[in-house]
C-alpha cells in the first residue's frame, strides 16, 4: 500500500495532473485552428505566460507538442492521441458523475478524479455509464 504521492512517483513517465490539464487545454484549443498561442493557452488555464511557458516547454521534452519560443504550440502525433484519451476520459467521469448528481455541478468532482484513473479504469466506467443511461430507472 501507498500513499497518492507514492503512486505518483511509481509511475514516472506517467504525466502529472498539471501536465496533463496543460495538454488537455492545448487539444480543446488546437482543434479545428491546428495551433495554439501561448497567451491564450495561460489565459484559460488561469496562469502566466512564464508559467505556461515552462510547462509547455516540458510537454515539448516529452515528445506531446512542437513549440516555437514566443510563437505556436502545435501537438504531435503523440501529443494528439494522449489529448484525445484525456478529453474521453473527462467526458467518461462527467457522464459518471451527471448520472449520480442529474441536477448537480460536476466539474469539479471530474477534474478532482479524472486525473487518479487507469485507462482500464476509464474503458470499465464507460461501459457501467453506458448501461446507466440507457436504463434510466437503476438510478431513482
Amino acid at each position: 500500500m501507498r500513499t497518492v504521492k507514492g503512486y505518483q512517483l511509481q509511475s514516472q513517465s506517467r504525466l502529472t495532473q498539471s501536465l496533463e490539464d496543460y495538454l488537455e487545454m492545448v487539444y480543446r484549443l488546437e482543434r479545428g485552428v491546428g495551433f495554439v498561442r501561448l497567451g491564450e493557452l495561460a489565459q484559460r488555464l488561469g496562469v502566466g505566460a512564464p508559467s505556461a511557458s515552462k510547462m509547455v516547454q516540458k510537454l515539448g521534452s516529452l515528445g506531446f507538442v512542437h513549440y516555437e519560443r514566443y510563437g505556436v504550440i502545435r501537438l504531435t502525433n503523440t501529443g494528439r492521441e494522449a489529448g484525445s484519451y484525456l478529453i474521453r476520459r473527462h467526458e467518461v467521469v462527467r457522464r459518471f458523475f451527471q448520472q449520480l448528481h442529474p441536477r448537480g455541478d460536476t466539474l469539479q468532482e471530474t477534474e478532482l478524479v479524472e486525473h487518479c484513473l487507469s485507462p482500464g479504469t476509464v474503458e470499465r466506467l464507460e461501459q457501467l455509464v453506458q448501461v446507466l443511461e440507457q436504463n434510466p430507472k437503476l438510478l431513482p
